[in-house]
């Protein structure tokens, strides 16, 4: 903490950055939200990308302070229009699409939304579906399937249900059987598992029989031991 205090009273951003995720999160030293709130805002005002979206979080969340959205929107635009990294361009366009510090924006969030997918957010198709589900269900199909290759659980369940209405895509009671089949090993999701099971009883034996050999090659490529791992954990808890 020493380096970093000395080398962020030189000026330089990314130690003052470093210094205050130390001080927000007690590291090295007792947590003090005042003075982390302090070194964001220095970096912040300097351009740091980092510095401005941690401003923008302290602002947001109410740390150091009351909440204060309307200075959230500003500084997360700030960082997301330096395109360095996804997560100020997803915060942002949160912001713009629930009307938070100001009103409601779908093109806005839009934009933001396919800026954070361009630079790698796997969680932006769902959100990109939804705002396109409004005026165009066929492009918005497309992304869910986007997000559900990427391993998004929320897309995969709403792909499922666009394979099950024929929304946006051509009904396909098979594709929305072996996606509903990674969601159900993946996660405890009472939804799915009542859509999986509904949809088994659309199918014949010989249907059946193939849905599930093509499911078990889709959740061998999606479901890891530790998703398993956690599925069982969680169940195991809300057990007890």
């Amino acid at each position: 903490m020493k380096w970093f205090k000395k080398s962020a009273d030189k000026g330089n951003t990314y130690a003052a950055v470093q210094l205050g995720e130390m001080y927000l999160l007690g590291q090295g030293t007792t947590a003090n939200e005042q003075e982390a709130k302090k070194w964001f805002s220095f970096a912040a005002h300097k351009g740091n990308a980092k510095g401005q979206e941690k401003l923008g979080d302290m602002y947001f969340y109410g740390e150091a302070g009351p909440h204060n959205y309307g200075e959230a929107r500003k500084w997360y635009l700030l960082a997301a229009e330096q395109g360095l990294t996804f997560e100020p361009s997803h915060k942002i366009g949160d912001m713009f699409l629930i009307g938070e510090g100001g009103d409601v924006n779908y093109p806005e969030a839009l934009k933001w939304y396919l800026k954070a997918d361009e630079l790698g957010d796997r969680d932006a198709a769902v959100f990109i579906a939804t705002i396109y589900r409004q005026s165009n269900k066929s492009l918005a199909a497309r992304w869910l399937l986007k997000g559900a290759t990427q391993g998004n659980t929320i897309a995969m369940c709403d792909l499922a249900k666009a394979y099950i209405n024929g929304r946006g895509i051509e009904r396909n009671n098979l594709e929305a059987f072996k996606w509903l089949a990674v969601v159900t090993a993946k996660e405890n999701n009472p939804e799915a598992e009542e859509l999986f099971r509904q949809t088994a009883k659309t199918m014949s034996h010989s249907e059946l029989a193939n849905a599930r050999k093509q499911a078990a090659e889709l959740v061998k490529k999606y479901v890891t031991a530790q998703d398993r791992e956690d599925k069982d954990f969680e169940k195991g808890l809300k057990g007890n």
